[in-house]
């Protein structure tokens, strides 16, 4: 089963797969080679560097969900050689082990693409359509857990004549509303994007209450005439990848390291990339997605309907 979001993996955890044994985890490291595979997964199933992968698969039943998918190839010649490894591990093993890979859309196409991912799994399941109201009540189920309290800051006033009388009618949405409808456009429906975005519009606690302000969309339009033949693919590939180094870019764009150095940084100046928090290289920023997307459309490098 290839998912397209890591949330279908949490779900599945707490819903119909409860009380059975259980792997998660997630590539922290970009795995492009068989060796690299191989090590991945004796440290999942907690086995020493020179056992039997095959004979630990076969002596009992598990269920491995594994996230971060995007970091199992490079788009390069011979960069499919992990993602291949893995879907051999997957073939040989489906008699006693149920495979949940979740990854992101764009790098599932890729791997569809360079090395016919698909073939091997019974589902696919497309989170990347999510509701509103199911973003905004995974959200607040997180929150609970912190027993605060939650107060939504207001839009900026420009009128209070206007609002007033908006209010009056009935007209004035409220501030959390607001807030969720936002966010649920900023980040496309992707819960880890939503989540980031959440996460950066906390402002303070106050007597036990949060406060949040409400996550206006940066005003990346003026961006339009900055970027480049040569950012757009930036853009395409680092999403298709989750994250990249210097040095991958170079190679996924087969040009010398300091020229990705100098277009990673000049885009990460402008507020379209910045330092990935759980992985090495550079990812598009939570905030840039929908702005980045829709870049990429105009010039036909990912579809119109996604």
């Amino acid at each position: 089963m290839a998912c397209a979001r890591n949330v279908v993996a949490s779900r599945a955890a707490a819903g119909g797969f409860a009380g059975r044994e259980i792997f998660r985890t997630q590539f922290r490291r970009r795995s492009i080679t068989p060796e690299a595979i191989d090590d991945f997964l004796r440290e999942l199933l907690g086995l020493s560097p020179d056992a039997d992968l095959q004979a630990a698969f076969d002596s009992k039943r598990r269920i491995l969900m594994i996230e971060e998918g995007e970091r199992i190839y490079l788009r390069t010649v011979g960069g499919f050689q992990g993602a291949c490894h893995l879907m051999h591990w997957i073939q040989r093993t489906a008699l006693t082990t149920l495979w949940i890979i979740a990854m992101n859309d764009r790098a599932f196409q890729a791997l569809c693409a360079g090395a016919q991912f698909s073939r091997v799994f019974s589902h696919r399941i497309n989170a990347m359509s999510v509701s509103k109201i199911d973003l905004q009540n995974a959200l607040l189920e997180r929150h609970r857990l912190s027993g605060l309290r939650l107060e939504f800051a207001p839009l900026p006033m420009t009128d209070a004549r206007i609002s007033r009388i908006r209010n009056w009618l009935g007209l004035e949405e409220s501030p959390q509303r607001l807030f969720f409808d936002s966010l649920y456009q900023q980040s496309g429906g992707v819960f880890r994007s939503a989540f980031e975005l959440w996460l950066s519009s906390i402002e303070r606690v106050e007597a036990e209450t949060l406060k949040i302000r409400q996550p206006l969309e940066p005003a990346f339009a003026p961006l339009r005439g900055e970027l480049q033949q040569e950012d757009l693919f930036t853009l395409l590939v680092i999403q298709e990848h989750g994250s990249l180094e210097y040095r991958e870019l170079s190679e996924v764009l087969c040009e010398q390291v300091e020229v990705s150095r100098a277009r990673i940084d000049r885009l990460a100046a402008l507020g379209l990339l910045d330092k990935d928090p759980e992985h090495l290289g550079f990812r598009v920023r939570p905030e840039a997605h929908r702005f980045a997307n829709a870049a990429l459309r105009r010039v036909n490098l990912i579809e119109e309907l996604e």
